[in-house]
């Protein structure tokens, strides 16, 4: 399925960038917008869920073309290729977010709380593989794997959504003070 998202989240973005509250100068607040608006238009979020044996599976991806954006940037100004990583990093949140309200609409007595990806906790990266092939995601998104595990496009996830209890956040995670991605209050 498309994804329809009409804009980054700058803030997410900056976060992604490391600032936190920092005074932005006019020309990178020029550049910021550029690339995002960029990343944006390159970008063709699709996603697909499936669901199987009471589990949710889901895979996205922003496309192809995201990534050579990326590349581009790095060839000519690095700067800019950071900030459109940050974007992408950003915007395939956001698509995962999109999709996870989506299919939360299929479930008649349980909440979506969250998601998990290969290769966070003891979730072995090498099932990336498996969710690929369940999803039919070459086919139904254009996802694959290299050989070396990495999924293509790069801007892509891969994980399942965690359903019921527990409200899985920043403010109920271990790690909320030493985080340096954690998301503040006001973001």
């Amino acid at each position: 399925m498309n994804i329809s998202i009409s804009q980054i989240n700058k803030n997410e973005t900056l976060r992604y960038l490391g600032y936190s509250g920092q005074d932005i100068s006019e020309s990178l607040q020029i550049q910021l917008n550029e690339t995002l608006a960029a990343v944006l238009e390159a970008a063709r979020p699709r996603g697909t869920v499936r669901y199987c044996d009471g589990e949710i599976y889901f895979a996205a991806t922003l496309g192809a073309e995201v990534d050579r954006l990326i590349m581009k940037y790095q060839a000519v100004d690095m700067g800019r290729a950071v900030i459109a990583d940050a974007a992408a990093s950003a915007l395939i949140e956001q698509a995962c977010d999109a999709l996870q309200e989506e299919a939360g609409k299929n479930l008649c007595n349980m909440e979506i709380t969250g998601r998990v990806s290969p290769g966070y906790g003891d979730w072995p990266l090498a099932d990336q593989r498996r969710l690929i092939l369940l999803m039919d995601a070459e086919r139904q998104i254009g996802l694959t794997l290299t050989e070396g595990g990495m999924l293509c496009p790069i801007k892509s996830v891969t994980g399942k959504f965690i359903t019921g209890g527990g409200n899985k956040n920043c403010e109920s995670c271990e790690s909320r003070d030493t985080c340096k991605f954690r998301r503040k209050e006001n973001d």
